[in-house]
């Protein structure tokens, strides 16, 4: 498994929300995740319907530590979401420690490469 996932938000999610990573759905408390950075920058775009959104970049490695149950998702729709649920001890948001970095689209493409994946050798 990757040691960063991806979330896609769009941007009127991430204004309401102030930016803070909530589950949307009550009460399981579970946040979906990806592996691949296309699919969370389609999401955060909801495809086309917005020009911009905002990816959270989450370190894996530090979910334990603050509390953050990870499971890989083996019955996914859509094999390209690689998903990975998250979900926060207190169920309402994720602690700001385990999220490296949010960066809003489309310039993540460039910098990640093109590829999809994050590149963790060039950002360590």
């Amino acid at each position: 498994m990757n040691t960063r996932v991806f979330r896609g938000e769009n941007p009127s999610f991430f204004a309401y929300h102030n930016g803070k990573l909530q589950p949307k759905a009550y009460p399981s408390g579970r946040i979906s995740t990806t592996s691949n950075l296309e699919r969370a920058i389609h999401y955060a775009k909801q495809g086309e319907d917005y020009e911009y959104g905002y990816i959270y970049i989450i370190d894996l490695k530090l979910c334990a530590q603050h509390h953050v149950v990870v499971e890989k998702q083996s019955s996914v729709r859509n094999e390209l979401d690689a998903e990975v649920t998250l979900q926060p001890a207190n169920g309402l948001e994720l602690p700001l420690e385990v999220i490296v970095e949010i960066r809003r689209t489309p310039s993540l493409l460039v910098e990640y490469n093109f590829c999809g994946y994050y590149n963790e050798e060039a950002h360590t």
